[in-house]
């Protein structure tokens, strides 16, 4: 009840529940989620926090956040450097069996909080020279409810997002909006940045991000050769 409160989704609920094999039973959630109705007491995400803190919970604190001075050192751990003359490229192999709705599953899970709003666009245009362009972009819905509706829709991606060209592909952001637009005043929180070359080959740069160690939450395909996650522009990836 509390999940719904906060505008979480059933498949949210569904996710967490997985955790416990040995109890969990699919559908069971979705099942409940529907009489879950409020009361004039709503338990709410407060209500468990505190229940958590009564049983002995306490919360972790590691950060210490402050705004920075003039003065301030800003520094890291250890830094890595690599020569991308010496780097050998690292071959990206083909997955044998492709599964769109638990990619997209994923990738929504893995970028996104279950209440904030994802941009995506399957609508596009050919412009003079042959080349699709997005257009009419979507940002109406949050990554719980693309969730939910991809769990939901036996297999059928069109279903949920809308049918798009093969040849042009689809395009979804990695950074929230507000659900008022598409503009750069309307990306919430701009948590994810792009890192491509034009002029590097797709094996090498792979090799240099695993050598970096980077959190990179993206893969880099082959955009000719087989459908993929791949970074395309600025806020967005490809769904080719």
């Amino acid at each position: 009840m509390a999940l719904k409160y906060e505008g979480y989704t059933a498949a949210d609920w569904d996710d967490w529940s997985k955790r416990d094999g040995s109890r969990y039973h699919p559908g069971e959630c979705f099942k409940k989620w529907t009489t879950f109705e409020g009361s004039g007491v709503p338990v709410t995400g407060a209500t468990i926090t505190q229940m958590a803190k009564d049983n002995g919970w306490m919360p972790r604190s590691t950060r210490d956040d402050h705004e920075l001075d003039w003065n301030d050192e800003i520094s890291g751990g250890e830094y890595v450097v690599i020569d991308k003359n010496w780097i050998e490229g690292k071959e990206i192999h083909e997955p044998t069996d492709w599964n769109p709705v638990q990619q997209l599953t994923t990738y929504l899970a893995t970028l996104f909080e279950a209440s904030e709003n994802v941009g995506y666009v399957v609508d596009t245009w050919q412009n003079d020279e042959g080349k699709y362009l997005p257009s009419k972009e979507a940002w109406d819905r949050t990554a719980g409810e693309l969730i939910q509706a991809l769990n939901e829709c036996n297999g059928d991606i069109g279903a949920v997002l809308g049918d798009y060209i093969s040849a042009a592909g689809a395009w979804i952001r990695f950074n929230p909006l507000d659900g008022k637009g598409v503009k750069n005043e309307n990306v919430s929180d701009f948590r994810y940045a792009l890192v491509e070359s034009d002029t590097m080959d797709i094996e090498k740069q792979n090799a240099i991000m695993r050598e970096l160690s980077t959190n990179c939450r993206n893969g880099i395909q082959r955009r000719q050769e087989y459908p993929c996650n791949c970074t395309h522009r600025c806020g967005s990836s490809c769904l080719s």
